[in-house]
């Protein structure tokens, strides 16, 4: 896996389950991550704010990730759904998404080759399991439906 998002609450700051996530970045082999603070539309204090920062950044360099130049994005996913508050709805996602594009490496991909994507791992956590697939070669199709 190239790189991954974390999303963190505001109101909560990072939880057991943003250490468990992080560990299991870690596990996973993922290198580079980007952090998206969200619900910032529900706390009126900056200094909460800027606390869950660096909180983000502290806990990230606990676990081996670069916290200090890892990008931390504060947005409101629920604002951005709505269409209220452009701000931190609709212009945050865009940034998160740049700050994705910017920081996390486009790995090579080998095209010519036909479909391949094997199971890399399986982890359990209690309660939770997660199953790891990778494209390692050719092009994969998505049918969105509305």
């Amino acid at each position: 896996m190239d790189g991954a998002i974390i999303v963190v609450a505001a109101t909560d700051g990072q939880m057991p389950q943003t250490r468990e996530h992080l560990l299991l970045a870690k596990q996973v082999g993922i290198q580079k991550l980007v952090v998206f603070i969200n619900k910032v539309d529900a706390v009126d204090d900056p200094e909460m704010l800027e606390l869950v920062d660096m909180e983000m950044r502290d806990v990230l360099t606990t676990y081996g990730f670069d916290g200090e130049n890892t990008p931390i994005i504060m947005g409101s996913a629920l604002c951005a759904l709505e269409g209220r508050q452009k701000e931190i709805g609709e212009d945050a996602i865009m940034k998160l998404m740049a700050a994705v594009d910017s920081h996390i490496d486009t790995p090579v991909r080998d095209f010519d080759k036909p479909f391949l994507m094997p199971i890399e791992g399986k982890y359990l956590f209690s309660p939770s399991q997660l199953s790891l697939f990778f494209i390692s070669s050719g092009l994969g199709r998505t049918l969105l439906s509305m």
